[in-house]
């Protein structure tokens, strides 16, 4: 089990994404151990990548820090 549960919660016919905070670390830490792993196994993620990596995870962590 991920820890991260159901994401989507259907509401008067429209769905809506509503995340626990403990459902947004567990996202940080799996994007920050594919990153650990990429430099640790000599598998460099493209820099676009990288980049979107640093702005979702910055995203996040102000979102749990709210």
């Amino acid at each position: 089990d991920s820890g991260i549960g159901p994401l989507i919660q259907s509401t008067n016919d429209q769905e809506t994404y509503q995340m626990t905070k403990e459902q947004i670390l567990s996202i940080i830490k799996l994007l920050s151990a594919l990153e650990a792993w990429s430099f640790a196994n000599s598998h460099q993620l493209p820099k676009y990548l990288l980049e979107d990596l640093d702005v979702v995870v910055s995203t996040l962590t102000i979102e749990v820090l709210k």
